[in-house]
């Protein structure tokens, strides 16, 4: 508060001037406040208080805009933050679009988290148009994934002619959920029309291969579980059998009993 001319000043109860500017912070209307009701001590916490009240609307905005800002990369796949939990806790992260559990087995995309085991298929595509594909079950298809960068495209297209640009770059996963079967990866979010032979189409495309890597590699564990599950099986009706046939020795099944259970683990 200060000291002025009373020209440019107001006088307060007691007979002190306040400025123009003090008024003003005080959150009062210079051209109709009436001054000699107030007293120094009272704008002095009108101040404080109105000062705070400002500093907390603009945190507040602040926070507001950051929350939009938040909500507007998401929906561009950009920015996307992993789901810590007691069951999923990254290890790999891939560009703040992928991230997998190598501990618990399990990964996540823009969206819910998945186990290995629910990862079906994936497409790479551009344009809409498929490049390279994989799944359970079935070789890689189109490009050669640990390959060069010009690999992936080149073994993919053939003899078919590539346009000069490229706009939409997204991996397409098949996952097991009826009611949501397909989720994207989308390399390319801001939809920058990239010719091919830029740097900046290069190095998408080389983000883009280190998923497809990882993807296949979840897809090979996956063959590996079901595969070491269908050779469980002949062992485990080898001990059921073994069981009955205890149970026919001992008397408990006849050997009618035993020969039909036989049969029915044996799939005959």
């Amino acid at each position: 508060m200060s000291q002025s001319s009373k020209l440019k000043a107001f006088k307060l109860k007691g007979g002190e001037y306040v400025c123009f500017d003090c008024v003003k912070k005080a959150g009062h209307n210079p051209m109709t406040w009436i001054s000699v009701f107030t007293t120094k001590e009272k704008l002095l916490d009108e101040i404080r208080s109105n000062t705070s009240s400002e500093s907390r609307t603009q945190k507040s905005n602040i926070d507001s805009m950051k929350e939009t800002f938040d909500r507007r990369r998401s929906s561009l796949g950009l920015g996307a933050k992993a789901r810590v939990s007691d069951t999923f806790r990254p290890d790999k992260s891939f560009y703040k679009r992928f991230y997998i559990d190598t501990v618990h087995k399990k990964w996540q995309a823009l969206g819910p988290v998945h186990n290995y085991s629910d990862l079906v298929s994936y497409e790479y595509q551009e344009d809409g148009g498929t490049v390279v594909s994989g799944g359970v079950g079935s070789a890689v298809v189109g490009g050669a994934l640990f390959g060069s960068v010009g690999a992936v495209v080149g073994a993919a297209t053939g003899k078919k002619k590539l346009a000069d640009f490229v706009n939409s770059m997204k991996i397409r996963l098949t996952v097991k959920d009826m009611n949501n079967p397909t989720k994207y990866i989308d390399m390319n979010p801001v939809r920058i029309r990239m010719k091919r032979s830029s740097g900046q189409y290069r190095k998408n495309l080389e983000e883009t291969q280190e998923i497809l890597s990882c993807l296949e590699l979840i897809i090979r564990e996956n063959q590996k579980s079901l595969s070491a599950s269908e050779n469980s099986k002949p062992a485990d009706a080898a001990d059921e059998i073994l069981k009955y046939k205890k149970l026919l020795d001992a008397g408990a099944i006849t050997q009618e009993e035993y020969e039909a259970k036989k049969k029915q683990l044996l799939n005959l």
